[in-house]
């Protein structure tokens, strides 16, 4: 119950707008103007949303996502990431080179801020950006490969 409470406010002011509104409307027909304000202000938003998640995956191969690979290619290579090869997820590569004694302090104090980072949009915007950063990420590991000398 205690998770409900913020949807049973935000829905009893919208029902107090919807009933404003079908108050002050001079029509007859007084509950086509309260369902229709609901609609609005339930509806809309969610068109709004959607709309905004097509208008990002639309922008993301065409303008972010080479921005982002390199970006995280420029991290791996500064810090010294120790190689790619036998990883392919994100995650089990980041958490590897954080346990690995054998890595630079840098590099496992930056695969640990990259890591955080990642949960974060994951938490934060889970539909967009969450999915653009692993996605980059990844092409930048398939991308990346470790200097002479560094395993």
């Amino acid at each position: 119950m205690n998770k409900l409470w913020p949807i049973a406010v935000f829905s009893m002011f919208d029902l107090a707008i919807a009933s404003i509104l079908t108050y002050l409307d001079q029509r007859p027909d007084k509950f086509f103007m309260f369902f229709m304000a609901l609609a609005v202000l339930w509806v809309l938003p969610a068109l709004v949303g959607i709309w905004s998640l097509i208008k990002f995956w639309i922008c993301y191969p065409l303008f972010i996502k080479r921005k982002l690979v390199r970006i995280y290619k420029a991290q791996l290579h500064q810090f010294n990431f120790p190689s790619t090869r036998s990883h392919f997820d994100h995650i089990d590569y980041l958490s590897s080179v954080i346990e690995n004694g054998d890595g630079e302090k840098d590099a496992r104090n930056k695969a640990a801020f990259i890591l955080g980072e990642m949960a974060c949009y994951k938490s934060e915007r889970p539909f967009t950006m969450g999915l653009a950063v692993q996605h980059a990420f990844e092409q930048a590991m398939e991308e990346y490969r470790a200097r002479v000398g560094v395993t």
